[in-house]
């Protein structure tokens, strides 16, 4: 195979020598061309082709699942679920594959095949199928819900509400979906379900649902009521009188329905509906209705009276007014066994005269709250009311005078109990002690005007007469003592106001502590013997004793403190004199100079600090002996120096720079003494200070002094640079751009001193400024400064394409020349894409090639003025020319052959006016037909090269049929030469070494048809003539791969008068179509049986125009 192939044979024909698909792969022959041969999918996998190998070279998915390849092997090579489907594989195929339901579904997968395929409903309801597609595949109610389908979806997919309701979907689901009541009924939803679904009693009645299955349902009475049923048939299903009753059947229905009050008050019947309904009174008592209940319903007295109720059950009903009964009948007598007492007769009007002659007596009236007022109004005398329980207070309000009841009996103690005062009753002879013992107190008594000896003699004791206010000095006339006045509770106070002598009070052992806080003064007591010990002992301040007279020296031995003497009023001097020392009188409070004041060397007690907070001057310290080196650490430098201290002094002793700067000396003072600056920075001397004092910014930076401290001190920019300092570190010291560029530091420096572009430019500076500082392109583009500005800078536009400014911009500059673009390295098609015109384009340089490169059109180019000739040299197309509006003689000027016009839509009249041959005119694919329409004549016609049969199509065959060149076509018998069948090689071989068929018959005419012949060709189809005879030769068959049929072709005629076993030219002429083998038995001979067809020739589809 491998041999036969190197020598020009085709897959097909070596197929049909009988060679395998495994040989022609070793052959390396491709499986496109074995395909075009004619090999099966399944020769090709026995060859070792992959299903990737056969699928790239055009075997479909259905060739290739008819050469046993199964989806496995199909799914990596990106074949639809579609095409998959079409080839014959079933979803489970697919599915086994890892294929999506979803892809399945575009692959037009029914929902039935998908069942087979084990999916189930929510997938199938997840891929988007329909309800009615997993109704189709008779998937059921359930599979149905359990896929998420509603019933809704079910009802549209055809499903009946029985089914539905067998799939577990609630009543509501059902009816959400549109079936009737009616229908859902008959698909065996009960009344419960129907009723949760929110359909009404009345649908459910109308549809014929019973009153039982209804209340069973739960639809309460009233509803029940409302849709016609009456009291007797809800009775009859098991209502209650209650539910009826609460559902608005009135209680008078149901009496005249006959229900007695006995059942009407066993189902919990309101005691007043039955009334209001017109039950006798005698039939509620029959009921077990009480009195009291009765009443609750406004029964009255005389009602229940006439009822059989008797006045006890009155009574316990809650009858207190007796006026109700007295209406109905009853006697005081009967009231009175009844249970009621006075007072409700009372209210009810009884009067005195009735309730007396009704068997009550006065204790009665009494207790039934008459007053003694209405009982005198009835002649009862105040014995009698007295006899009856009345207390003299109630007499006594009703006017009964103290006399009368002390005359009836009332005793000294109820005539007390009766609140007569102790004065009304000591006018009528009672004694303090007889009013005491009935209970008057001894206030009441006082009051009353019982004098101290009175009460004295009523036994009252001193702590009470001391209590209503007799005082001691009245009971020290009755010869009582101090010690008894003490005993009962008088004070040492009200004693001395008594006027009892202090020194009785002394000796009835109240304490000298006592008789201070009496008041008795120290002078008092002192008078009495008391001591200025015991008196100070006693509580006496101290001021209290000095007025009393003693002595400083007394006062110490008393026992006070310097302190208490001090505040007393002593002077340092007297404590002093009384033997206190000078540390005691420090310590009572006294000051360093109240101690100098007396005499005393405030050093030995003070300490140096001490002196100092009093004030005391470094002169004055002095002299108590401290030297310079004490001084300082107490007296701050200006105090030193007012005191006549030099620096020099003040250094020596141990003072430091920065103590010295606090007190204000000045760096010019310390600098004779030979601070360095350096010593100076360390004692926080400021650098403003320094500079008052001369110094330079030179000798601080020397010193140690940061910018940063000289900035803060104010130091002026242009100091700074006076005294050399850089733009970096003024920078960094604080100092603004601003301030720098106002000292006139350069750009340049600026930049060097790490300032960005961003920053000088917010302060002023220029494009221009900014570009001599140093600052790249791209640096300015990030803060904004424009193209323009650069440009006018003197970027050019490579600079600013470098520093990353976008085409756009750079298209927006003024007075940039189009060359600058090309130059910067920007392509056409860059400037195209930023809007230039291509006006602009070719003003900028660019080649005709860039410029068709940029997408600039010939019709474009046209309206710029640019010829055809130089749009051809740009590479642009002749359909591109005639777009643009080109003439086809301008096509033709500018150089298009006639092979680059196939593809023109020009007229044969635009041609043949451009000047085109009829030759050009067939390469640039115009048929015969068209040529002679479009005014060309036969003979013109034939010199483009046409073939005979061809040009048959525009002119009858007699105009171009001639007389026969050679005497033996005018043989009618038919001959063929024919290879012999002994020969080993093949019938295609032959015809491929030359072999041909000669028919003599001039009669024989094939029969053609014009749509086989290729318009495009570049060479024409041979003449089937010899001279004007028919002469062919069948050389070569080309494998159709979908078909299998065999398409022969023309090669074209021998040479005149050939061998039948003539050498095949070197080089065959490209293969024509020939037409299709019904036509050939014209010829006098099948030559299907000289290729090897021994039945069913394929026929030979006319190709494309092309």
């Amino acid at each position: 195979a491998g041999e036969l192939g190197a020598a020009g044979y085709l897959p097909v024909e070596l197929r049909g020598g009988g060679y395998r698909a495994k040989e022609l792969k070793a052959a390396a022959f491709s499986a496109s061309d074995m395909r075009v041969g004619g090999y099966l999918a399944v020769d090709m996998k026995g060859a070792g082709f992959s299903a990737a190998e056969l699928y790239s070279n055009g075997y479909s998915a259905k060739a290739l699942r008819d050469g046993t390849f199964v989806a496995r092997d199909l799914k990596p090579l990106g074949i639809s679920a579609g095409e998959m489907k079409i080839a014959g594989f079933e979803a489970i195929n697919l599915r086994d594959v890892q294929f999506t339901i979803s892809e399945l579904k575009e692959g037009k997968y029914t929902a039935t095949e998908l069942k087979v395929a084990k999916y189930y409903a929510d997938e199938l309801r997840g891929a988007g199928y329909a309800a009615v597609e997993l109704k189709k595949a008779n998937f059921s109610g359930v599979e149905m819900k359990s896929g998420g389908y509603t019933s809704t979806d079910l009802k549209e997919a055809g499903y009946t509400a029985k089914k539905v309701k067998a799939a577990g979907y609630t009543a509501a689901d059902a009816k959400e979906a549109g079936w009737s009541i009616e229908v859902l009924k008959d698909a065996g939803y009960e009344a419960t379900e129907l009723r949760e679904a929110k359909c009404t009693a009345a649908e459910l009645k109308m549809v014929g649902f019973e009153l039982r299955e209804l209340r069973a349902a739960g639809f309460p009475t009233p509803e029940l009521q409302n849709v016609g049923y009456g009291a007797e048939e809800l009775r009859a299903a098991g209502t209650s009188l209650a539910e009826l009753a609460s559902a608005g059947s009135s209680v008078a229905d149901l009496k005249a329905a006959g229900i007695s009050a006995i059942g009407l008050k066993a189902e919990g019947m309101s005691l007043a509906d039955m009334k209001g309904a017109g039950y006798p009174l005698r039939e509620l008592k029959a009921a077990g209705f009480t009195a009291a209940e009765l009443r609750s319903v406004d029964f009255g007295a005389d009602e229940l009276v006439a009822g059989g109720y008797t006045v006890k059950d009155l009574k316990d009903a809650g009858f207190t007014n007796a006026d109700e009964l007295r209406g109905a009948g009853c006697t005081v007598r009967d009231l009175k066994e009844g249970g009621y007492g006075t007072r409700a007769l009372k209210k009810g009007g009884y009067g005195v005269e009735d309730l007396l002659a009704g068997g009550f007596q006065t204790k009665d009236l009494r207790e039934g709250g008459f007053s003694v007022n209405e009982l005198k109004a009835a002649d009862m005398t105040t014995e009698q009311l007295w006899a009856g329980g009345y207390t003299a207070d109630a007499l006594k309000a009703y006017g009964s005078s103290i006399e009368e009841l002390a005359q009836v009996g009332f005793s000294v103690e109820e005539l007390v109990k009766a609140n007569f005062a102790a004065s009304e009753l000591k006018a009528i002879g009672f004694t303090a002690k007889t009013l005491a013992a009935a209970g008057k107190s001894i206030k009441e008594l006082h009051a009353a005007g019982y004098v101290a000896e009175e009460l004295r003699v009523a036994r009252f004791k001193l702590s009470e007469l001391r209590e209503v206010g007799i005082s001691a000095a009245e009971l020290l006339e009755l010869s009582i003592t101090v010690s008894q006045l003490l005993a009962a509770g008088f004070t040492p106070s009200e004693l001395r106001v008594a006027g009892a002598p202090v020194h009785t009070l002394r000796l009835a052992g109240i304490s000298d502590e006592q008789l201070r806080v009496a008041g008795w003064t120290a002078e008092q007591l002192k008078a009495a013997g008391a001591t200025a010990v015991a008196l100070a002992q006693a509580g006496y301040p101290f001021e209290e004793l000095g007025r009393a007279g003693y002595s400083a020296e007394k006062l110490k031995e008393a026992g006070f403190n310097p302190t208490q003497l001090r505040q007393a009023g002593f002077s340092a001097k007297m404590l002093e004199l009384a033997g206190y020392t000078g540390v005691q009188l420090k310590g009572a409070g006294f000051t360093a100079r109240e101690l100098k004041e007396c005499g005393l060397k405030p050093s030995i007690c003070f300490t140096l600090q001490e002196l100092k907070n009093e004030n005391f001057t470094p002169k004055e310290l002095s002299t108590e002996g401290y030297e310079l080196k004490d001084l300082k650490d107490v007296c701050s430098v200006a105090e030193l120096r007012e005191a006549g201290k030099e620096v020099r002094e003040l250094i020596k002793a141990g003072l430091t720079i920065a103590q010295l700067r606090l007190g204000g000396v000045m760096p010019t003072e310390l600098r004779e003494s030979g601070v360095t600056v350096k010593e100076f920075r360390a004692s926080g001397f400021t650098p403003d200070v320094m500079r008052q004092s001369g110094y330079s910014p030179t000798d601080l930076k020397q010193g140690g002094y940061t910018v940063r401290e000289m900035h803060d001190s104010g130091f002026p920019v242009s100091l700074m640079r006076d005294h050399y300092f850089k733009a970096a570190q003024l920078r960094e010291g604080g100092y603004s751009l601003q301030s720098l560029k106002a000292a006139n530091f350069i750009p340049k420096e600026l930049q060097e001193g790490g300032f960005s572009a961003s920053d000088m430019k917010a302060v002023g500076f220029s494009a221009a400024e900014l570009m001599n500082a140093g600052f790249a392109v791209n640096d300015l583009r990030v803060v904004n400064v424009s193209a323009s500005a650069l440009k006018e800078a003197g970027c050019s536009i490579e600079q600013l394409k470098s520093g990353g400014f976008k085409l756009k911009q750079l298209k927006a500059v003024e007075g940039v020349e189009l060359s600058d673009f090309r130059s910067a390295g920007y392509t056409a098609g860059q400037l195209r894409g930023a809007g230039f015109e291509p006006k602009d384009i070719r003003d900028a340089g660019y080649s005709g090639e860039e410029q068709r490169s940029a997408g600039i059109t010939a019709k474009e180019r046209k309206q710029l003025g640019d010829p055809s000739s130089e749009l051809k040299l740009s590479g642009y197309s002749a359909v591109d020319l005639e777009d643009a509006g080109f003439t086809a003689k301008q096509v033709r000027d500018a150089g298009y052959s006639a092979l680059e016009l196939t593809k023109v839509s020009f007229s044969v009249a635009e041609c043949k006016l451009a000047g085109f041959s009829p030759q050009e005119m067939r390469i640039m694919g115009f048929r015969p037909k068209e040529l002679k329409d479009g005014g060309l004549s036969l003979q013109e016609i034939k010199t483009a090269g046409y073939p005979p049969w061809l040009l048959r199509e525009s002119f009858p065959v007699w105009l171009l049929a001639k007389a026969p060149k050679s005497a033996h076509l005018s043989a009618v018998t038919p001959r063929v030469v024919v290879p012999s069948k002994s020969t080993s090689k093949s019938a295609m071989t032959l015809f491929r070494e030359g072999v041909v068929a000669r028919i003599s018959s001039p009669s024989c005419t094939p029969h053609m048809s014009p749509t086989n012949v290729s318009r495009s060709s570049p060479r024409s189809a041979p003449s089937l003539y010899e001279g004007d005879g028919l002469l062919g030769t069948i050389a070569e068959a080309e494998m159709d791969a979908n078909s299998q049929a065999m398409a022969p072709s023309i090669i074209g005629p021998e040479e005149p008068h050939a061998e039948p076993h003539a050498e095949p030219h070197a080089e065959p002429p490209i293969p024509q179509a020939i037409p299709p083998p019904s036509s050939w038995s014209d010829f006098g001979l099948t030559v299907a049986a000289a290729l090897g067809w021994t039945e069913n020739p394929p026929s030979a589809e006319p190709g494309p125009k092309e």
